[in-house]
């Protein structure tokens, strides 16, 4: 697997107008002879394919001040500080749905949690694995599929209050390594691609079965599921990286295997319940930029030899 990266150039690109030419003959469908009209051209003015010129590419950066990043092709995760681009974070907000609808988890006194899941297949990553200090949280504003969501968008989550604590994760377990190449382990069985996995609270998930089984019909189906659940807020929370620290990790979120899993023993039994990422659920990015006050060169001028493209940062012209 190789690392996906935000796209640096720092070269300039010439090209030869003869590569171009040549590689038009090659490709061209070969014609019949025709002998009209052969003598009308003078031949002192015919196009010589053995001639020489160059150009040279016009290039600069911007920045712009609208992305739009819901639904994109990977979820992105975790800050890193970039000696040229500078602080770099990235959040992710999504949905889940129900994998069954209306389901019958019994007496719920009966139920032992043994864990409670947040999965995230890796799809690569930018920068370095390591330690990263993870914060889940439940959003209180509902999120939609039709809607157009930016990288500057934010939605309002579950804070702390009184007994109730707003991070989801569980006590203790707030540090992660985030690595794309780990191999994940669960169960006892090697899964075939790697796992970001995010212990989350066991009480978290005792709320979620007793609100199942309350007899409000939340689990009916996935309408009423979005308005009684409507999502979560995944993010890092990292203090004191330096420059070249840290690192950007891309999730397929569309991946069967990228979901939230309450895993339980109930008579002897052991069960799990998912709550599914795919498609039909609205979710985008949320990044922060801070460029420290030094923003790669930007004229075109200065783009004649380098210009600068990142991910929800700069964009080449």
């Amino acid at each position: 697997m190789n690392h996906i990266k935000p796209f640096t150039w720092r070269k300039g690109i010439t090209l030869s107008a003869t590569f171009l030419f040549s590689l038009f003959l090659i490709v061209s469908c070969k014609k019949k002879e025709n002998l009209i009209g052969q003598n009308t051209i003078d031949q002192n003015e015919l196009l010589v394919s053995g001639g020489i010129d160059t150009f040279t590419l016009i290039t600069s950066s911007y920045h712009p001040d609208s992305i739009i990043s819901d639904n994109a092709a990977f979820g992105i995760l975790g800050s890193y500080v970039d000696p040229v681009f500078g602080a770099y974070n990235s959040e992710i907000y999504t949905q889940f749905r129900l994998s069954g609808l209306n389901p019958d988890f019994g007496l719920i006194k009966g139920i032992d949690i043994d864990s409670f899941v947040l999965a995230l297949e890796y799809v690569g990553s930018y920068g370095d694995a390591g330690v990263q200090i993870v914060e889940v949280h439940r959003l209180t504003e509902d999120l939609s599929i039709d809607s157009t969501y930016y990288s500057f968008t934010t939605k309002t989550v579950e804070e702390t209050y009184g007994s109730n604590f707003g991070d989801w994760v569980e006590p203790g377990h707030s540090n992660v390594y985030m690595d794309p190449y780990k191999v994940s382990v669960v169960g006892g069985v090697t899964l075939n691609s790697p796992q970001l996995r995010i212990r989350l609270n066991k009480l978290k998930a005792i709320e979620m079965l007793d609100d199942a089984a309350s007899g409000n019909g939340y689990f009916t189906d996935n309408d009423a599921f979005l308005d009684y659940f409507k999502g979560l807020r995944i993010r890092t929370k990292n203090t004191g990286q330096t420059t070249g620290e840290g690192g950007a990790f891309y999730f397929n979120l569309n991946d069967p295997a990228s979901k939230l899993t309450i895993y339980y023993t109930q008579d002897q039994e052991q069960k799990e319940f998912d709550f599914l990422i795919n498609s039909s659920c609205a979710d985008f990015n949320h990044v922060d930029v801070d460029t420290l006050g030094q923003i790669p060169m930007t004229d075109s001028i200065a783009g004649l030899s380098t210009f600068y493209a990142q991910s929800f940062g700069m964009r080449g012209v």
